[in-house]
Parts: structure tokens; C-alpha cells; sequence
């Protein structure tokens, strides 16, 4: 259990690989999060909170004290600007 910092870019448009990256055009942000233990309970969200998985496509997260991982997640076209309440 500890504070994590996540660091993420949006993109102009969508790219079909890393390669494509350009990363003087990244509109860039860290967000500080504290991951909790599997055994914490979830709280219950109020009826009209409207929830999206993004899971992580077979990742295993190594012991070491710091890790970097990279995996770009097309949010629908149609996902209007939201706050996240809760990751689990």
C-alpha cells in the first residue's frame, strides 16, 4: 500500500502504435493516487455514477520498488469530460 504517482499524455489523434508518437505534442499530467490493498471494500456509488473498465492487457507487476508501464486506452468518441470517484 502506497502513494503512486500516474503519469499520462492525451493525444490530438488516435496513433496505431507507440512509434507514432510525437511527445513535444503531448498535453501531459501526473495525478497522485494511494492504491489500496485487495481486502478493502469497495464503497458503494450513488445510482447515476456511470462506471468504464480499463484494464490492463496481461500485465504482471514486478517486485521492484518502481515501475514503468505504458499502454494507450481509446476512451468511446462519445465519453463526455468526467471526473473519476473511484479506481479500484
Amino acid at each position: 500500500e502506497g502513494t503512486v504517482h500516474i503519469i499520462y499524455a492525451m493525444l490530438e489523434h488516435p496513433i496505431l502504435s507507440l512509434h507514432e508518437l510525437n511527445i513535444s505534442r503531448l498535453q501531459p499530467g501526473v495525478q497522485r493516487v494511494l492504491l489500496l490493498r485487495p481486502d478493502t471494500p469497495s464503497p458503494a456509488l450513488p445510482r447515476d455514477v456511470r462506471t468504464l473498465e480499463v484494464l490492463a492487457p496481461d500485465v504482471i507487476i514486478p517486485t521492484q520498488e518502481t515501475t514503468y508501464w505504458c499502454h494507450i486506452y481509446q476512451l468511446p468518441p462519445n465519453m463526455p469530460k468526467n471526473h473519476i470517484v473511484m479506481v479500484t
